[in-house]
């Protein structure tokens, strides 16, 4: 299109010049389409020869192989194209090319490419830790499915900085972004709490200036008294300390008029009467590492590609700003939020990654950090077994049973950097108390693998029976 414009453009007599600044382009680019179309009456590329690069057979998958499994340069987190195309000039052996001859960074990332692999890229994942996190997965999917009025979810979006660019930023152009000055001067950070009507997309918000229990208490407050009058309040929220103190359940007591338990000395105990529908105010908590379960990220997400990069001189220009956005978004864009997604393949794409993981015997994996994948695994074959497939079973069963020197080096590392915290009265008890948490940490995950071994045998020993009982009717 930028060709046949230049062409056009030309045709009329405009200057060259003119023409590259109105189009965006550089005034060569507008000299060599006028010309090549003024010399073969055609705008399209030129014949190019078809001779390509050869290399050895087998060097794409040295490449891959390089990229997936070398260790990279000390003090580098991954091989990027650059480090490793200089890092073949230096060290051509690796990929069997002979002395003097080289491959290009464009041969490398062509070779990437065509196997669809980006190694020198990443992006983040949220990997599920609680134990009963389907469990409650599957309760939040119903409340959005089954509750269609007076259902709300909030959250607080913290530490929003109020910044000013030391330089005004320069409008967008003809084929240019705006550009921005990145040195910047701060002017402190605000706090939103926020609280989504899932029906109708109207967004209650307040600037906070932290987010302490008696904080969320007073904000919590306000909002009940704008919802509606009759009828049960539904709240979807995390499981953010603040959410569950113990003053949060004498406001909704006083706020429902309900009857206070007397025991409410732990977190589940004060999350489960928050959570009982006998009172006009229902808080339905999030499974931990679930926040996206929760619609009013997507707002977040929403408020903060359109509002939160603004230039402000002040918090309290920062704070402006934020209200305004919700007042408009309240006026002209809200809409009704849907939930959809159903969480079906979750269970089995989660058996894979820690398969996946066992496999390739990542060294960072901790002990805390199996023992919760194990947990999550015994709900799973509790709770969840046919909703992942029977070879998925089968590969994660093998998995387990083949990696009991990699469950043992994980086990080896339990030592007393994992209980920095405790506390004696003499440094000869200390010393004694870690040494006996060290062991015991060591026997309760060795007594997990083991268990888990043995449960997931006899569910497939189980299945394994079913199938013949079938096959003999």
């Amino acid at each position: 299109m930028t060709r046949l414009s230049i062409v056009i453009l030309g045709q009329h007599n405009l200057e060259n010049t003119k023409i590259a600044r109105f189009l965006g382009c550089h005034e060569e680019t507008v000299v060599t389409w006028i010309n090549r179309f003024g010399n073969e009456n055609s705008i399209n590329d030129a014949a190019r020869s078809s001779k390509q690069t050869t290399f050895p057979e087998g060097t794409s998958q040295k490449v891959i192989a390089f990229f997936c499994q070398f260790e990279t340069l000390p003090g580098y987190v991954r091989w990027t194209l650059s480090a490793a195309f200089k890092y073949f000039q230096e060290n051509p052996e690796i990929l069997g090319l002979g002395k003097g001859k080289t491959i290009s960074r464009a041969s490398i990332h062509r070779m990437l490419n065509a196997h669809a692999l980006k190694p020198h890229r990443y992006s983040y994942f949220l990997q599920l830790t609680d134990p009963d996190f389907f469990t409650k997965m599957e309760h939040i999917i119903g409340v959005y499915a089954s509750v269609k009025e007076n259902l709300f979810c909030f959250d607080e979006c913290t530490g929003i900085q109020a910044l000013e660019q030391i330089a005004p930023p320069i409008p967008v152009g003809p084929k240019r972004p705006e550009y921005r000055e990145p040195e910047y001067i701060r002017h402190g950070s605000v706090s939103v709490f926020s609280v989504l009507e899932v029906s109708s997309g109207q967004v209650f918000t307040e600037v906070i200036e932290d987010h302490t229990a008696a904080t969320v208490i007073e904000v919590f407050k306000r909002h009940v008294k704008t919802a509606s009058s009759t009828g049960v309040l539904n709240y979807i929220c995390d499981n953010y300390s603040s959410h569950s103190t113990i003053e949060v359940c004498e406001a909704v007591c006083n706020l429902c008029d309900a009857t206070l338990p007397e025991d409410l000395s732990t977190v589940e105990k004060r999350r489960a009467w928050l959570g009982s529908t006998d009172k006009r105010i229902v808080l339905h908590f999030l499974p931990f590492h679930g926040s996206w379960l929760n619609l009013i990220e997507n707002w977040f997400g929403i408020m903060k590609k359109n509002c939160l990069d603004s230039s402000v001189c002040s918090k309290q220009e920062k704070t402006q700003n934020i209200i305004d956005f919700t007042k408009t978004w309240n006026e002209k864009y809200a809409h009704p939020f849907s939930w959809t997604y159903t969480g079906d393949d979750l269970r089995g794409k989660t058996v894979r990654k820690l398969i996946r993981w066992l496999y390739e015997e990542p060294s960072i994996m901790t002990a805390k950090f199996l023992g919760k994948q194990l947990k999550l695994m015994d709900s799973l074959i509790d709770e969840g077994w046919n909703k992942v497939s029977n070879s998925d079973w089968e590969r994660l069963a093998s998995a387990v049973d083949e990696k009991q020197e990699y469950f043992d080096s994980i086990i080896k590392k339990i030592d007393c950097n994992i209980f920095k915290d405790i506390k004696a009265k003499t440094p000869e008890k200390r010393e004694a108390k870690v040494e006996n948490k060290i062991q015991e940490a060591k026997q309760s995950l060795l007594d997990r693998i083991s268990n888990f071994k043995s449960k997931i045998g006899a569910a497939l020993a189980g299945v394994l029976n079913c199938e013949k009982e079938l096959v003999n009717q």
